[in-house]
């Protein structure tokens, strides 16, 4: 459906087996069904608006933790999403490039409507560099106290020792 001020695509999942996201059993039980309206990337200049009607599963493994759990669609969906990939990708960028309200006037020119506290959530959401435990570690000084830096090996710093 298009008129001049949004763009709805209605689509529905087809896949036959789902696999759970916790053990990874594929699943054909279906527990219930509902729509899930995700925001898209702008079509021509208006907001796009997917309504996709999507299936939640029982998992099939009995001792499994995650006893129903939603189907997601690769490339589209994740799980919490109210945003299609695409444009959750887009806001990232415009997050980490012109976060606050400098970034919530770039959001409504790309017909995106985002505030300023959701693009500062965005930026604390993502991960940074992956850090590394240091194998060696090197100390040059020691100070025992401040201002007497080496003073028990026997270096001066210009502070008389006591």
């Amino acid at each position: 459906m298009f008129d001049d001020e949004l763009v709805v695509v209605r689509a529905r999942t087809a896949a036959e087996r789902v696999a759970c996201p916790v053990c990874g059993t594929a699943s054909v039980r279906v527990h219930s069904r509902y729509v899930r309206r995700l925001a898209d990337s702008a079509f021509r200049g208006c907001p796009a608006l997917i309504d996709l009607r999507v299936r939640r599963f029982r998992c099939a493994q009995q001792d499994c933790a995650q006893a129903t759990f939603a189907e997601q669609v690769d490339g589209l969906t994740f799980r919490h999403g109210r945003r299609g990939a695409g444009m959750q990708a887009v806001l990232d960028r415009v997050a980490v490039m012109a976060a606050g309200r400098a970034g919530s006037h770039l959001g409504q020119v790309l017909a995106a409507k985002v505030s300023r506290s959701t693009l500062l959530r965005l930026i604390r959401r993502l991960k940074g560099p992956e850090r590394v435990t240091p194998r060696v570690l090197g100390v040059d000084e020691f100070a025992p106290r401040k201002g007497h830096i080496g003073a028990e090996t026997g270096f001066c710093t210009g502070q008389r020792n006591r």
